[in-house]
């Protein structure tokens, strides 16, 4: 940990020695006693220097176990009407660009049948054997999340296996970097055992190279759009068009047959789905349109009467589960080393407040009266000294793009409102997570992350070509880090903090936050846990 006029850098560093960002094994993440066919040991480091010291064994990270000290987690309520006090509490996929399976052919359809059966059960443990794919999910972590565990349940209720999705910077989806271990413990999918089953990303790939006939396939494209407001002369989006059907056939090679079926499938959302009485309404609906013989059978002598083996779900729907079953709403356990690291850096901060603010949707104007109710707030608690803040704002670098990649316009204001929570309370600490590679002479800053080396220009060119606009990192470098880890202990320590602030929706904060939602639903829970 470094520290600067009273600030905490936690800085996760790669393998002493390493004068590369070596990059996110995922081998160094896979949960231990994840249910998956192949198991891997997981080890990973964070490395905190000053007084904040903690070490996770990896190549990447390094993990020294601390025992967190009991506290009290009462309530206690601000009268600040801007801000809220709550005191409650793997290894990469190297399959990219594989090759199609070898000739499907030539063989007797008594044989192909035989081996149809067999590489179904050898995967499912039944045939036949049919998928639910998670192909793309527009929202980020917090929110895709809710729309996993529905389409999880939702896959139990289809009589399909769900594919679990490959994460990366806090997105979830067909063709990100690293396994869903990476991100999450395989807690939620055990104890729902019973209501669907799954596969890993992995070995669906292996499937799809051993199936010996050609898999067909079928998108469903959920539109965030009511059926109400449906155009007269809609017409559904070309297959071509949908990076999750896109990307799948160029990044892994899978070339699903299509043509038999009607793609994609496009289901409109039922008016104020999310609300109570609407939910059985888009529950029935989903599940009529997706069982319906007239849409979802082969048109071909070959699928007539067969729905396809694969379900393609691109969905972009923007509110919270339909499924009625209590934990689709429940936040899912992250993966436990994750876990242990934010109790790590909890134990040396505490006692601690932590604040999550997300400055994005916040009229600029407001930013800074903001940030002074804040500090008012901040000072209404007692024996605090030190803050953990968890923001979009990029912190270690005023001039760089956001940490979020939406947030895209950094006005003067936002630097404004930092600097007055940073000058106005001169007895705290301030500590936030930032990653930063070796520091050496030629190294070149861009956000939160340093690069050991210069920038290339022509990739940097390109870098600009992609995100026009200034848009806020991927990093040029040869392998990125993933922000999406930062995000989950950004979750995580402020769920242990003996306080947490989160700003009022719509005057200093987002109007709905799912960041801050699920970081209240974890502190209760976590205060549940503790009285049993």
């Amino acid at each position: 940990m470094s520290t600067t006029q009273g600030e905490i850098y936690i800085l996760l560093l790669p393998k002493p020695g390493n004068t590369e960002n070596d990059g996110d094994d995922a081998s160094h993440f896979v949960d231990p006693v994840a249910a998956a066919p192949k198991k891997r040991t997981v080890k990973i480091s964070l490395l905190i220097l000053g007084f904040i010291t903690l070490v996770l064994s990896a190549s990447t990270f390094a993990g020294v176990g601390f025992s967190l000290a009991s506290r009290d987690f009462s309530i206690a309520e601000s009268g600040n009407s801007s801000w809220s006090v709550n005191s409650a509490l793997g290894k990469v996929d190297h399959n990219v660009g594989s090759e199609a399976p070898a000739d499907k052919v030539n063989e007797t359809e008594a044989q192909v049948r035989a081996k149809t059966e067999m590489v179904d059960r050898l995967y499912c443990g039944h045939s036949p054997c049919q998928f639910l794919f998670m192909a793309y999910i527009s929202e980020q972590e917090s929110k895709a999340q809710l729309h996993f565990k529905n389409w999880a349940f939702l896959s139990g209720l289809l009589n399909r296996t769900l594919v679990l999705p490959q994460v990366y910077r806090s997105r979830m989806g067909a063709c990100h970097k690293f396994p869903f271990f990476n991100y999450y413990s395989p807690s939620f999918l055990t104890s729902n055992a019973a209501s669907f089953s799954y596969i890993t990303h992995a070995d669906f790939l292996s499937w799809s190279r051993e199936y010996p006939l050609p898999v067909t396939a079928q998108t469903v494209y959920m539109h965030r759009l009511d059926v109400e407001e449906k155009p007269a002369n809609y017409k559904p989006p070309l297959l071509a068009n949908l990076k999750g059907n896109t990307c799948a056939r160029d990044q892994y090679g899978l070339d699903f047959a299509y043509e038999a079926y009607e793609n994609p499938l496009v289901v409109f959302k039922m008016h104020d789905y999310w609300k109570e009485d609407g939910k059985k309404k888009m529950l029935e609906h989903v599940l009529g349109t997706l069982n319906d013989p007239a849409v979802t059978f082969g048109r071909t002598n070959e699928t007539k009467g067969d729905k396809a083996k694969v379900m393609m779900v691109d969905t972009y729907l923007v509110w919270e589960p339909f499924v009625p079953n209590p934990a689709a709403l429940t936040p899912m356990d992250y993966n436990v080393h994750w876990q242990t690291v934010a109790k790590n850096i909890a134990s040396q901060l505490s006692p601690y407040v932590a604040i999550h603010w997300r400055m994005e949707t916040v009229p600029a104007e407001n930013l800074p009266q903001c940030a002074r109710d804040l500090v008012s707030t901040i000072r209404e608690l007692d024996g605090i000294f030190n803050v953990y803040l968890a923001t979009d704002y990029p912190l270690q670098d005023h001039t760089a793009s956001a940490n979020s990649g939406t947030f895209r316009n950094i006005q003067p204001q936002h630097r404004e409102a930092i600097d007055i929570l940073k000058e106005a309370v001169g007895n705290l600490t301030w500590a936030y997570l930032v990653f930063q590679g070796p520091l050496a002479a030629n190294s070149t800053v861009i956000g939160n992350h340093t690069l050991p080396v210069p920038l290339d220009p022509v990739a940097l060119a390109e870098h600009d070509r992609r995100a026009p606009g200034g848009r806020a990192i991927p990093v040029v470098i040869k392998k990125d880090f993933d922000r999406g880890y930062l995000a989950i202990l950004d979750k995580l320590v402020s769920v242990e903090a003996d306080h947490f602030i989160g700003a009022t929706p719509q005057q200093c904060g987002r109007g709905s936050s799912s960041f801050t939602a699920q970081i209240i639903k974890m502190r209760a829970a976590r205060v549940g846990k503790k009285e049993e």
